[in-house]
């Protein structure tokens, strides 16, 4: 395995502010580091054809290992947040985002899934790439339409804890939906 690259911490843009959920966002950036630092062709390899037998057997092993924890941790991130939109009221708030946001996790979910059914010893570094970009374009895309979108909300409801006024809500912005004109 090549030395440890350190990866950057989480953009403070991505920040959320709950810090349960943005500690469990900087997990998500070490899968990345790990992934980024098991194949010592990350950005050269189409496939694993020119790597030896215990380059192979290495590089497989630690990605089976990373699905493994990734699909672990995904089952705990996405309650963690689907717990905040129950008992903050978010779901009673704007039941659209909350379904918008699980969908997203569902993609997320069923995206790692198919790189882990769809696992090949000689295609290794391809879907080290593929992982790579997924958790990539989750923490670029879906932490900055959803999750930050998620606090927000969450905030706005306790300091109007009797109800948020529709028009506090588009002030947000942050996500199509609420900036669309009614």
């Amino acid at each position: 395995m090549l030395p440890s690259t350190s990866y950057p911490e989480l953009n403070p843009a991505l920040l959320t502010g709950n810090s349960e959920v943005d500690a469990e966002h900087r997990l998500l950036l070490r899968f990345l580091e790990r992934l980024r630092n098991v194949c010592a062709n990350f950005d050269k390899a189409d496939d694993c054809e020119a790597c030896s037998r215990a380059c192979l057997r290495g590089c497989d092993t630690v990605l089976i290992e990373t699905l493994g924890d990734l699909l672990m941790f995904l089952v705990d991130h996405f309650r963690t947040e689907e717990d905040l939109m129950r008992t903050e009221r978010v779901n009673l708030v704007d039941r659209e985002i909350c379904e918008l946001h699980k969908e997203d996790h569902a993609a997320i979910s069923h995206a790692v899934q198919k790189i882990a059914a769809d696992l090949d010893p000689m295609k290794t570094a391809t879907h080290i790439r593929q992982l790579h970009k997924l958790l990539e374009n989750w923490v670029t895309n879906h932490i900055r339409l959803h999750d930050v979108l998620l606090i927000q909300m969450i905030g706005m409801i306790a300091s109007h804890p009797q109800g948020v006024p529709l028009h506090a809500m588009h002030y947000m912005g942050a996500h199509p939906v609420l900036s669309a004109p009614s």
